[in-house]
């Protein structure tokens, strides 16, 4: 066994800083956003048609066919890669062109389908129209990006200084309101009680600040409500109906709204949340959630639509919306139609901001982002149950809006083969790889894990690593259960038995004080000889080495967050009884580096500590293992 080395550091990466949204029921029909919120204006009747243009004459173009097949069936190969239960995409090309596309569920339970239409939590998709409100103001004369907070809000003296600026682009240091775990616990008791931003932000003056202001950056949704407020100070109006006036309706944007909870909505998609991984992430203990009211599950999913009273995010993150309507706003946004161009300028400067424990470069409600296709402009979005991202590509002029009903999972993979298949046009030979229906199984005699995998191969000693998407499910006595997977890549190596890949996940462990599980799925050349017609392949005692399954639980070296220096292992494959693998495409031979990999398996689960013992002892691998001075693993003493 070698060395395990830099394992992600999820404890600290899914920290709640973009969880920037409330969870609740809205409606369009009845809403109180006002007249005429179905039609718009002019302008944003044409940027919804696909126009572009205020003459209405002017026929839409048309989005290329081809292309438009391509990016459905990428879209139905994610819902069966991916743990997601459906999504939505919006894309607009540089000529105008739009289309939108949907797959999988809206609704689990009842069996109802994802649609173009279906509207979502967009969490911090909220923050660039509150930008774009206040910026208006500032062109207004009513606000000024440098004056101190108080100039408006004069009751938050000990906030003096920290300026409008400050607030927008993350140095204000004011501590993040969802990382304050007594008031979480607070707001989760009861999520029909709304709650006013006055509420939240006490419990922020009584927190420490991170850093004093303008020394450091540092994303917080906490900045967002005293915008909010700095909205309603100047305008006289509630926040919600002065975004609507400013900005959705001039858009035309006929499926957007602020969500202040007094509405159903039955468009809204459900979310769905792993609580698994979601819930220490959190910072809450497992323990907790035994603690939320009203709890409901599908397939071991925690549905968070209604976890948090929607006012709890408000203008950090309560936008409703589509991805249609999001595309058209960060289309208009970049296109100079809401904001004149010296606003504009002031929005996409930028400072470096502690966002996951990483660096992210954010501007006045706007993020840059550095993908393989050029610097871009937009937000990512985070609510329980539901993650957006919508960005504007200014070296092809591409606009794209992707919505998802689950927490939590990355989705870089995804969106960079959207924007390859984009700016190719399409792939003609492109078909979906799906399992077969009858291909997952139930609970028998035991357990299975059955487990998706998409992505690129990566060499033996590449770093980073190239991230796919992974599915997880466990099938037992019980029903299935979300199992842990985040993170996934597949790696290039060898052993005694010759070369092979090595999917890996990661997630937490909730029963002991393992600092990560880490899950296993070790391909071997031989897996891809015997195939059949399908690609199908049954996995029995006599070829277990084909796709063998390790899970195992690990500790991070003293005074490390990312290198592993003990792992013992919880669950391997159940050679007693047979499962089955399907490789998609028709390979004969272990993929290389770079190539796609599409592998499904429904693999036996063993997770008796005994058996597990039993079973490596035959095969040499210790049942706990350490790292040792020389920097080689060995039986733990």
């Amino acid at each position: 066994m070698k060395k395990v080395a830099r394992i992600p550091m999820l404890a600290v990466l899914l920290l709640p800083m973009l969880l920037a949204c409330g969870s609740d029921s809205a409606s369009i029909q009845g809403t109180d956003l006002g007249p005429d919120v179905l039609t718009g204006d002019t302008v944003g009747d044409a940027l919804l048609d696909g126009t572009d243009s205020v003459d209405p004459g002017t026929p839409p173009p048309e989005f290329s066919a081809q292309l438009a097949t391509s990016l459905q069936a990428l879209l139905d190969e994610h819902v069966a890669f991916s743990p997601d239960p459906g999504l939505t995409l919006t894309v607009r090309t540089a000529d105008g062109a739009w289309w939108t596309g949907a797959a999988g569920m809206s609704d689990i339970a009842a069996g109802k389908a994802m649609t173009g239409d279906s509207q979502f939590r967009v969490g911090s998709n909220t923050k660039p129209i509150v930008a774009a409100t206040v910026l208006q103001l500032v062109e207004e004369g009513k606000v000024t990006l440098d004056a101190p907070l108080t100039t408006y809000l004069p009751e938050y003296a000990e906030w003096s200084d920290i300026t409008v600026r400050m607030l927008m682009d993350m140095r204000s240091g004011l501590p993040e309101y969802l990382g304050l775990l007594s008031l979480v616990l607070q707001l989760v008791a009861d999520p029909t009680v709304p709650v006013t931003p006055q509420e939240i932000l006490q419990a922020v003056r009584e927190a420490p600040r991170d850093f004093p202001a303008d020394t450091a950056g540092k994303y917080t949704n906490s900045s967002y409500l005293v915008l909010g407020l700095i909205i309603e100070k100047v305008t006289g109006n509630a926040a919600d109906v002065e975004i609507n006036a400013r900005i959705i309706q001039p858009l035309g944007l006929a499926h957007t709204y602020l969500d202040m909870g007094t509405l159903v909505n039955p468009d809204l998609a459900q979310g769905y949340i792993d609580f698994s991984l979601a819930g220490p992430a959190l910072g809450l203990p497992s323990s907790t959630e035994g603690l939320l009211p009203d709890t409901e599950y599908t397939d071991g999913l925690l549905i968070g639509t209604n976890l948090l009273h929607p006012t709890v995010n408000w203008t950090a993150g309560a936008l409703v919306s589509t991805s249609r309507d999001m595309a058209v706003l960060i289309h208009a946004l970049m296109d100079g139609n809401l904001l004149k161009p010296e606003s504009i300028v002031e929005m996409k400067k930028t400072v470096v901001a502690s966002l996951f424990n990483g660096p992210v470069l954010y501007g006045l409600g706007l993020q840059t982002r550095t993908t393989p296709q050029g610097d871009v402009y937009g937000h990512g979005g985070l609510n329980f149950g539901y993650q957006a991202a919508t960005y504007f590509f200014p070296d092809s002029g591409v606009t794209i809006s992707h919505l998802h009903n689950f927490l939590l999972d990355s989705y870089d993979s995804f969106q960079n083969e959207m924007m390859s298949l984009i700016l190719a046009g399409g792939e003609p030979a492109f078909t979906p790889c799906l399992a077969p229906a009858d291909f997952y199984k139930t609970y028998d005699t035991g357990a299975y894990l059955n487990v998706a995998f998409k992505g690129r191969v990566n060499g033996a000693t590449d770093e980073p690593r190239i991230q796919g998407n992974a599915s997880l499910r466990l099938a037992t006595a019980d029903g299935p259960l979300p199992f842990t997977g985040i993170f996934p890549s597949a790696t290039l190596g060898s052993s005694a038995a010759g070369p092979n890949i090595t999917i890996t996940g990661y997630g937490l462990d909730n029963d002991t004080d393992a600092d990560v599980v880490v899950t296993s799925l070790v391909l071997s050349e031989t897996l891809f000889a015997g195939l059949d017609a399908d690609g199908r392949k049954d996995l029995a005692v006599a070829n277990l080495g084909d796709m063998f399954l390790l899970v195992a639980r690990a500790w991070y070296a003293e005074g490390s967050t990312t290198v592993v220096d003990r792992m013992c292992y919880k669950a391997v494959s159940d050679y007693q009884r047979v499962g089955e693998a399907r490789v998609c495409a028709q390979v004969e031979t272990l993929p290389g580096k770079g190539d796609m990999l599409r592998v499904f398996g429904s693999i036996p689960y063993l997770d008796d500590p005994v058996k597990v013992a039993g079973l490596l002892g035959q095969i040499g691998i210790p049942a706990c293992s350490c790292l040792q001075t020389d920097a080689t693993w060995a039986a733990c003493e």
